[in-house]
């Protein structure tokens, strides 16, 4: 991505999704033993309304969920064997992502709409963002 980005004289960020687990939405009915520490004396299950780390289909879920969110701001997914790679273009204005799980790196050919993404993402998720750095 930095060499892409260096290359076409693209402007760079990076981002990370806090709790991105807990944003996934459930396909099916999952049921759970109450939580450690809530007993309320009955042997009832909790239905749960969300995803939730533990999972198996919390990765599934979160990820789902990221896509659809990319596809109605207008990304598109690569072409190439990279399903964790998003690109939108419109007027000569180009915005690449990479996703890792909650991790992402923004690229963009203006600073501007690097900068818009990451408050679109802010207004839908809970991110921290900043420069990119090799930690």
């Amino acid at each position: 991505m930095q060499t892409v980005a260096a290359t076409e004289h693209m402007y760079l960020a990076q981002f990370d999704v806090k709790t991105a687990f807990l944003y996934g939405t459930l396909e099916e009915e999952i049921y759970m033993k109450q939580p450690k520490g809530y007993n309320d004396s009955t042997d009832r299950v909790c239905k749960l309304q969300r995803s939730l780390y533990g999972l198996k289909q919390s990765p599934r879920c979160w990820n789902k969920r990221f896509i659809d969110y990319l596809l109605k701001l207008g990304f598109i997914t690569s072409d190439a064997e990279y399903p964790c790679l998003y690109v939108h273009k419109c007027h000569g204005h180009k915005i690449i992502i990479v996703l890792y799980v909650d991790n992402g790196i923004v690229t963009a050919t203006h600073l501007d709409d690097c900068q818009k993404l990451l408050d679109n993402l802010a207004v839908e998720f809970k991110i921290t963002a900043g420069p990119v750095s090799l930690l």
